[in-house]
């Protein structure tokens, strides 16, 4: 089931980017190439996807994931180097204006470092080797923050690891040189999962702040002026009734009127809105899915 749900979100791609409203971009990124203004380190960790943590579209973000979104000093050993690797072409090649280092709450990595001995580890343990980076991190809260609880002590680990990856950056010449000209600024986040806040560190008050203003309106999810409220009363009837349209599609297809209507309104509210009342009716992400492949696709024939 899991494995069938990705490719049906390919086919949700493919309508949305290949075939879709959104084709004229994934067409400039095949023949344009790519042109990143942010790169982005963040964990491997499967519930902190930065595209979707801040809603960004192919072509927006470089991405580099590794555990506990480290960044290791920078090192001419000659040996291979993935992140470092990849820092360094982001940075001299992409020419990115942001590096945004996005760690988070719940860190495996950073709860293994936290009960980490660095006497006990082999040159075979590479999760061990990996975060031993930020070493420092875990021994400056023992020191310091000894008196807080265990958990406690975890977010102060996470957070403080990633001012150990922002150092570290700066430890590569292509970095530090593009810092000191004003062409690229470094940022730390912290992704408070369990609160679903996001946090950004601040540097005069050496504070991880909200990235939101408080007084800030929340974005609408999609525009409420789509054009098509005389025609489609809601978005829950609209689905309900392509739900039946696609079973009787072969005794009453769509008239060309409501055909227009209709996609339109697919291409203005979005995926992730119908997705939402694609639940609300009842039905489940992968049957929604296949649901929402099947009206594109008749609606592009």
């Amino acid at each position: 089931m899991a494995f069938e749900k990705l490719v049906n979100g390919f086919r949700v791609f493919k309508a949305n980017y290949i075939a879709g409203n959104s084709s004229e971009l994934f067409e400039k990124l095949v023949t344009e190439g790519q042109a990143p203004a942010t790169l982005v380190i963040a964990c491997s960790d499967s519930r902190i996807d930065p595209a979707i943590l801040t809603n960004a579209a192919p072509g927006d973000l470089f991405s580099v994931r590794n555990v506990a979104a480290l960044v290791p000093a920078f090192d001419e050993d000659g040996h291979a180097h993935g992140t470092s690797a990849a820092i360094q072409y982001a940075v001299t090649a992409l020419k990115v204006k942001h590096i945004i280092v996005l760690g988070h709450a719940l860190c495996g990595g950073m709860r293994a470092l936290a009960d980490s001995d660095d006497t006990l580890h082999t040159n075979t343990d590479l999760i061990s080797s990996w975060i031993k980076i930020a070493a420092k991190a875990r021994d400056s809260v023992r020191e310091k923050m000894h008196d807080l609880n265990k958990e406690e002590q975890i977010k102060y680990l996470e957070q403080s690891a990633i001012l150990v990856s922002m150092q570290n950056l700066l430890s590569f010449p292509s970095v530090r040189a593009a810092v000191e000209t004003g062409q690229l600024d470094i940022h730390g986040w912290y992704f408070d999962m369990p609160n679903g806040k996001l946090l950004s560190y601040d540097g005069d008050s050496l504070r991880f702040r909200s990235v939101l203003s408080d007084n800030a309106p929340t974005p609408a999810v999609a525009s409420s002026s789509c054009g098509c409220a005389d025609t489609l009363l809601s978005l829950k009837d609209f689905l309900n009734t392509a739900r039946e349209q696609i079973v009787t599609t072969a005794e009453a297809p769509i008239k060309k009127t409501r055909k227009r209507t209709m996609t339109r309104w697919l291409r203005r509210m979005g995926y992730a809105l119908a997705a939402a009342a694609g639940a609300a009716i009842g039905a489940s992400a992968e049957e929604f899915s296949a649901i929402f492949v099947t009206i594109t696709q008749s609606l592009n024939s």
